[in-house]
């Protein structure tokens, strides 16, 4: 290989990225570059999520309409989960749209959080938010799924966006 890039923080299982640095800096002499998480022994760059989540708010209100919006975030300490989330919050402040409580919710970026978020918003008895946001897209394909499997029309019953990749 003439170059690795290693993107450390999708790596979940326990001491794997770790491992990989160590075998890179013992093993390979070429470039290394890290993205989105410290490395001990490469340069790191971090991505802008906070502008792109922003961006991506801004449209369903904006461009749509949308003001009765929730937002799925990852875990509450996990860097790129309080960016997007702030992301969001600073959007809605800035469209003067108040921040329900019961709107903002956490998961882990995978799939299964946005399966239950749409449990709680269905178990909380209020309406349903017109948009959903998601932090990434696992999460959305997760709440997809299960509001198609409880009879909602994507994007005419609620619509959902998401920051991320795939």
């Amino acid at each position: 290989f003439d170059a690795f890039v290693v993107l450390l923080d999708t790596i979940q299982t326990p001491g794997a990225a770790d491992n990989i640095e160590e075998n890179l800096k013992k093993y390979f002499n070429g470039p290394v570059l890290c993205v989105d998480k410290e490395s001990k022994y490469f340069s790191t760059i971090h991505t802008d999520s906070y502008s792109i989540v922003k961006k991506t708010i801004s449209h369903l209100i904006e461009e749509h309409g949308y003001t009765d919006i929730a937002y799925l975030t990852g875990k509450k300490w996990h860097p790129h989960s309080q960016a997007r989330l702030k992301a969001f919050i600073d959007c809605m402040e800035e469209h003067n749209l108040p921040i329900k409580e019961n709107r903002i919710f956490y998961g882990d970026f995978w799939y299964s959080s946005g399966e239950t978020m749409v449990e709680e918003l269905l178990q909380s008895g209020g309406s349903m938010p017109r948009a959903i946001a998601c932090a990434n897209d696992c999460m959305t394909i997760g709440v997809a799924q299960s509001l198609v499997a409880k009879g909602f029309r994507i994007p005419e019953d609620v619509a959902i966006i998401s920051y991320d990749s795939i």
